[in-house]
């Protein structure tokens, strides 16, 4: 082996994956050695890993099923963070790559570790540095360092939003950021907003100099008007997950049912979630939903959400966890004989953890599934029942199966965030 350690590190998907792949990188930079970190993406990172000062060079992959071109016998280690296709599992494995480390049990890895999906208090950046164990390291939950240019000096405080940039999640509707910039700039007259993304919002970014549209813009100049910004307002994508990671107090709008925040939640230490997932009957939501699913989100609840950010303090890395555990577990509570009211004083007390009381019919349990987005059953649960609705939900939804706590639900909801993560140590 060479004085240096050569590592190939792939990820070829959206940049927001790209992006939670980051931390290995600060991780590998503490073992104290010289290392050559190259990587594997699609078109979408090309720019983003471009200007990464540790990143040497980048292989772009416009098809999975067709492998870049590496020199044979050079990299030290494979790093395969994501099971796009097969010739990405056995990419390492063609080029010989001796150290090759993955998700899959294939004998394409030397270093197989299990994805661990179902743990829904496990961050895909602790997903992602979990595959780092072969070096001594353990995973870690915690931001990555990014480039910067020096902020800009300004007088005015300065928020960003997010419109649209294509992505694969669920934009804010333009009506609701309309309605919310109007009262804004009524109450907070001295804001100066940036409209970054593809989607104009009517008649305001055009008629009133307090609200400048970027639109088009290439991703370094997107990524210095978020560092430049106070505050910023977007939903789980990307550019989101950037100013994440520069820590700028956000409003993280996260309404995809299959995207918890739990795994893919924002890293600020300030920061409000708003995520409406609970009231609507489908898990698997298209454009055609949208409007129907999103009635519910108003200029009026994205202003309340930001007057809260702005009030908000600054949370430790274990409450940041915490909060991401309280906007994603959707329980559905079998009570015990004496605990019907229990359910009441709950929902009443604590309404950011969504408990819902079970159906007596396995037919309205799974509705409750569909509509609630259930993630853990909880209570004096049935076998059969719990049999059939994860069943459900694993063969005929082909998604997460809710996990079971037998337990009467407790007062406090730490208790029942630390019951589940119990599950799972």
């Amino acid at each position: 082996m060479s004085s240096s350690l050569k590592i190939l590190i792939q990820r070829a998907d959206k940049l927001g994956d790209v992006l939670f792949s980051f931390p290995v990188i600060d991780q590998l930079k503490t073992l104290g050695i010289p290392l050559i970190i190259d990587y594997v993406i699609s078109p979408l990172a090309r720019d983003l890993v471009a200007q990464h000062p540790d990143i040497r060079q980048y292989y772009s992959v416009t098809d999975r099923h067709r492998p870049p071109d590496l020199p044979n016998n050079y990299y030290d280690v494979y790093l395969c963070l994501w099971n796009g296709s097969k010739a990405l599992i056995h990419l390492g494995k063609t080029h010989h790559i001796p150290i090759r480390i993955g998700y899959t049990h294939t004998r394409a890895f030397t270093h197989a570790f299990p994805l661990n999906t179902d743990n829904l208090s496990l961050h895909m950046i602790e997903q992602n540095t979990a595959l780092l164990q072969p070096f001594g390291l353990k995973p870690v939950f915690k931001r990555a360092v990014l480039p910067v240019r020096a902020s800009q000096t300004r007088s005015r405080p300065r928020l960003s939003i997010l419109t649209q940039t294509g992505g694969s999640n669920i934009p804010i509707p333009p009506r609701v950021l309309h309605e919310f910039i109007q009262c804004l700039l009524k109450t907070q007259p001295d804001t100066q907003i940036s409209l970054l993304g593809n989607q104009p919002v009517p008649s305001l970014d055009a008629c009133d100099p307090r609200v400048q549209a970027y639109r088009n813009t290439t991703l370094p100049a997107l990524m210095q008007h978020i560092y430049d910004s106070d505050y910023y307002i977007g939903p789980d994508t990307g550019p989101t997950h950037i100013a994440s990671y520069y820590n700028i107090p956000t409003v993280f709008f996260s309404p995809l049912k299959i995207n918890p925040p739990g795994t893919f939640g924002s890293l600020s230490d300030r920061q409000i979630i708003i995520r409406p997932d609970t009231q609507y009957p489908k898990l698997k939501l298209g454009p055609q939903d949208y409007e129907v699913y999103l009635k519910s989100i108003t200029g009026a609840v994205l202003y309340q959400a930001y007057t809260k950010l702005q009030a908000c303090r600054r949370r430790t890395y274990p409450e940041i966890k915490a909060y991401h555990l309280q906007h994603t577990l959707r329980i559905l509570y079998f009570p015990y004989n004496n605990q019907d009211d229990a359910l009441t004083r709950y929902a009443d007390a604590y309404a950011s953890i969504a408990v819902f009381r079970a159906s007596r019919t396995i037919q309205g349990c799974i509705q409750q599934l569909k509509t609630h987005n259930i993630t853990l059953l909880y209570g004096a649960v049935p076998v059969a029942t719990a049999q059939i609705l994860r069943g459900y939900m694993g063969t005929v939804q082909a998604m997460l199966k809710p996990v079971i706590i037998r337990k009467p639900l407790p007062a406090d909801p730490q208790m029942l965030i630390n019951a589940y993560t119990a599950l799972f140590s």
